[in-house]
């Protein structure tokens, strides 16, 4: 009997704790469990009733009880200091030392798992295009820092750096054009491996009474990840990878901004690609 009343007064602790926002905020998740500690032992002894624990206290009192314990727990929460991300090393900054060049050969359509909205490609039609970019060593702005992709966990990233692209993509073999604006990129290492992931925003074509049926390029930000070799922007892989857009949506179990796969891509780079394009 006293193990259930015990039982319960532990989780009415561990109740009291998560709605006050105190153990459970994401620095103590990360490895503050002294405070986690600390705070549960400061809310036990705070609501500990003559006779075992009580949540039924007389309402004065309990006011008084989660005014002070609510106090407590903003103490305990604001001396936990913010985990600053991790700064990148030697191995991450070497991707700044040399600009580099490459031309995109992207490939646009509906792809299998996709969670784009199904009458989004459903033809089967696709938009291919070319696209003229260079990884530049100068840091990026704010703003293009805001707009880079947040799913490196655990590992280490570069600094952002800047994408400069040629004014429009070419469509039709040149004969239609979409506009670009650059974008930004950094390189992520971790688990033995280097991967670099940029973004580059353009004008995208016209959902409705375009020449490309029910397929469009969305507009506001493409974004590429491509393995690289040497931690490097000046050798990334040659093989196929997955250009993706971020969109509203509901596919992880809550309303989210979303990865949506749009297409593929390969990259050249830009001296051999003009050699062999011819432009």
């Amino acid at each position: 009997m006293k193990a259930a009343h015990h039982r319960k007064g532990t989780a009415a602790v561990l109740l009291f704790l998560f709605r006050s926002g105190a153990a459970f905020s994401s620095n103590t998740a990360t490895g503050s469990s002294e405070a986690v500690h600390v705070a549960f032992h400061a809310a036990r002894r705070g609501i500990r009733h003559r006779g075992g624990f009580s949540l039924f206290a007389e309402r004065n009192d309990a006011s008084e009880e989660a005014a002070r314990l609510l106090a407590k727990a903003r103490e305990i929460r604001e001396s936990i200091p913010e985990q600053q991300p991790e700064a990148a090393d030697d191995q991450t900054a070497s991707s700044a030392t040399t600009a580099a060049g490459y031309r995109l050969y992207c490939d646009l359509g509906r792809e299998d798992g996709t969670w784009m909205d199904p009458r989004w490609g459903a033809s089967g039609k696709r938009i291919e295009f070319t696209l003229d970019v260079e990884f530049d060593i100068s840091l990026a702005n704010d703003a293009i820092c805001l707009k880079m992709v947040k799913d490196n966990f655990g590992g280490k990233s570069s600094a952002v750096r800047t994408v400069k692209s040629l004014k429009s993509a070419r469509l039709r073999g040149g004969f239609d054009k979409m506009q670009c604006y650059g974008g930004g990129y950094r390189i992520d290492v971790g688990g033995g491996n280097s991967v670099c992931r940029f973004f580059v925003e353009c004008e995208g074509t016209p959902e409705r009474g375009g020449t490309f049926g029910d397929v469009w390029v969305p507009q506001g930000c493409l974004y590429f990840s491509i393995p690289s070799f040497g931690n490097t922007v000046s050798n990334l892989s040659a093989k196929e990878c997955p250009i993706t857009v971020r969109q509203i949506g509901w596919h992880t179990g809550w309303r989210r901004e979303e990865s949506r796969i749009v297409g593929i891509f390969r990259a050249k780079k830009l001296e051999d690609a003009r050699r062999i394009d011819k432009y």
